[in-house]
């Protein structure tokens, strides 16, 4: 558990919609993202990754009932129209995170619970370095297609730096 990366995050805009809990219904919300994407070329997808932003931890108890974000970080800008209200853009600045990733036998054998306890395991790990961390944190989901045009899915779990005051 203590293997991890500091990654430096450039600014990005999010394009998201919202779920609860642990985003359950991520893939969902994805093709939702996915389409509007295809109905708007002047937008462009950044990267390969989608993301879930949570804004407490799974040990709090208000963790299943507060708002996540589904998203996926894009380059461009688009009026969104009143029949897109499911749809928001955020735009995210600069920061330092601390990056996770999880084994292809972790990804597909891991329940809610488990994926409790390893963020808990991370967290923690972070905290014995003295590192602390803002209550925002997200999972990064990165596609990927290897030599066979095989898709390869690889799970990040991403703490932000809590800034300086």
């Amino acid at each position: 558990m203590n293997d991890y990366k500091v990654i430096e995050l450039g600014n990005a805009r999010l394009l998201y919609t919202t779920s609860n809990g642990w985003g359950e219904d991520w893939e969902n919300q994805i093709v939702l993202i996915e389409d509007f994407l295809e109905e708007h070329p002047k937008l462009n997808e950044a990267n390969f990754n989608y993301f879930l932003y949570f804004f407490c931890f799974p040990w709090e108890d208000e963790f299943l009932e507060e708002e996540c974000w589904v998203g996926k970080e894009i380059v461009g800008h688009v009026e969104l129209e009143e029949e897109d209200d499911y749809l928001q853009t955020h735009d995210l600045d600069r920061c330092t995170a601390y990056s996770f990733e999880l084994s292809d036998a972790e990804i597909g054998g891991m329940d809610s619970n488990q994926m409790g306890d390893f963020i808990e395991k991370a967290y923690e790990t972070l905290q014995n370095k003295n590192i602390e961390v803002a209550d925002t944190w997200r999972i990064k989901i990165s596609i990927e297609y290897g030599a066979k045009n095989d898709l390869k899915l690889k799970m990040f779990y991403e703490f932000f730096q809590e800034e300086a005051n």
